[in-house]
């Protein structure tokens, strides 16, 4: 198995060889510090507008060098116990239950290429914006406020993030675009993909900005330019273009080395434990599933992946399970509770995806759990998969996946990720062409996801 990142267009893919399967058992999970509460940033105020970045600190760090790119689409969500509480529910799991042999002598089933079906990759390009207003001449005045989640920028690699407009006008706006605007490339290259209307007095997700990183690591400045449509008091709308005149700053980092770490196949406790959860018939899972393809094809897509994996990092939130319990939710529960932890949300993912007829993998590191889904056989035509995620974000990012003997599989982390394909909680660059690893961890667990509950 290895790991591989779908570059933007024009980059050659890395490939890295993944830790060969190994027998034995792992160290027991080390307990972490809590991380703290992330504090939004407030820029200096401009003309017309402010500016306020978001920014989370990752796991066990204690500066800004080690921010994580979880998405939440309006309102930031602190998940400050997470680090201690998936750590001792690895402890239950590992330490407990998965590395023993079962009494019941209980061999798991693998997945088989007889067993898989792999997503469409459309062709055609989804109908996600809102429609525009026409326009007119004129001037109008647009008051608002731009936030974002930056994720982890490396030096070529580069990174990704979220963007939000707040309307603090009093008539409505539509926002074509948000162009990022850096140091080091063309800002055209940069910019979200789909048009929002944003409202009087609201906040609004604009949506996924991409870009690849400089050539040079340390600090690099940015911009934002908006493109946008004003309506009048009289009711009419006018265009308008307006950009920060206050620099932010980010740091971009060099490519890390991941450590040397074990990676076991389908441990039977975790299996029996993951394949018991999955439920694809839960009623509830029925509805999310049709509700979250409708509109894009009418068959098993990439499309219907990337609304799961939006749907899920947007409208739930991260919580914690009790510190002296372990919790793992099957997608009904999850659902009932509007959130979960780690686990429960890669249950969830697996579970829709299986109940379109896909098919899913388990993954348990250190510190965390996620899930990445299948896409194709090892003849697949990788452009066609970039091309199809590329259209439905309307931005060129890169997409990491698990390549293997059975094919490609996605990542699909949905508390640690900002799109489908994002690099997963404790994902690292390690070059500068695209290559990724893990680190730190102790271990990788993969377990296929074979439903034994109907």
């Amino acid at each position: 198995m290895r790991r591989q990142t779908l570059p933007p267009a024009g980059r050659a893919p890395a490939y890295q060889p993944v830790r060969p399967a190994s027998g034995g058992v792992p160290p027991a999970p080390r307990q972490y510090e809590p991380i703290p509460e992330f504090e939004p940033v407030e820029g200096p105020e401009v003309p017309v507008i402010e500016v306020e970045a978001f920014e989370e600190i990752g796991p066990g760090t204690t500066g800004p060098e080690e921010r994580l790119d979880r998405r939440r689409s309006v309102t930031p969500v602190v998940a400050a116990v997470a680090a201690i509480v998936v750590a001792l529910i690895l402890l239950a799991i590992l330490s407990n239950r998965g590395l023993l042999p079962d009494g019941d002598g209980f061999e798991p089933t693998p997945l088989t290429a007889q067993d898989l079906t792999a997503p469409e990759m459309p062709t055609w390009r989804p109908d996600l914006g809102d429609e525009p207003p026409a326009t007119g001449p004129g001037r109008a005045f647009f008051d608002y406020v731009i936030s974002w989640r930056l994720g982890k920028v490396y030096a070529w690699f580069g990174g990704s993030m979220l963007v939000n407009v707040t309307n603090r006008g009093s008539t409505d706006a539509y926002v074509d675009r948000v162009r990022f605007v850096p140091d080091w490339g063309p800002a055209s290259n940069y910019s979200t993909g789909w048009g929002r209307y944003v409202p009087a007095g609201e906040e609004v997700p604009i949506g996924l900005i991409a870009f690849e990183g400089p050539p040079s690591v340390g600090t690099h400045t940015y911009t934002f330019t908006l493109e946008v449509r004003v309506q009048t008091v009289r009711g009419t709308w006018v265009r308008e273009t307006t950009t920060t005149s206050e620099q932010q700053s980010m740091e971009v980092l060099a490519p890390q080395q991941a450590s040397e770490y074990p990676t076991y196949r389908n441990d039977p406790a975790i299996y029996k434990e993951v394949n018991g959860l999955v439920r694809p018939y839960d009623t509830a899972v029925v509805d999310l599933a049709s509700r979250l393809s409708a509109g894009l094809g009418a068959n098993y897509s990439v499309y219907w992946l990337c609304a799961l994996f939006d749907w899920v990092t947007s409208e739930l939130l991260y919580t914690s399970d009790p510190s002296d319990d372990d919790i793992w939710s099957p997608p009904g529960d999850t659902l009932a509770a509007g959130g979960g932890d780690c686990e429960d949300y890669s249950i969830l993912i697996s579970s829709v995806v299986e109940r379109w007829g896909g098919n899913s993998r388990f993954y348990v590191i250190s510190q965390h759990a996620f899930t990445a889904v299948y896409l194709g056989p090892p003849t697949l035509d990788t452009a066609l998969a970039v091309g199809a995620l590329t259209r439905y974000y309307g931005t060129a990012a890169r997409y990491a996946w698990y390549v293997d003997d059975l094919g490609y599989w996605v990542i699909a982390d949905g508390t640690s990720s900002q799109y489908l394909g994002g690099l997963p909680y404790n994902g690292v660059a390690t070059d500068i062409e695209g290559g990724w690893d893990i680190t730190p961890t102790e271990y990788l667990y993969v377990t296929d996801v074979v439903p034994t509950v109907a």
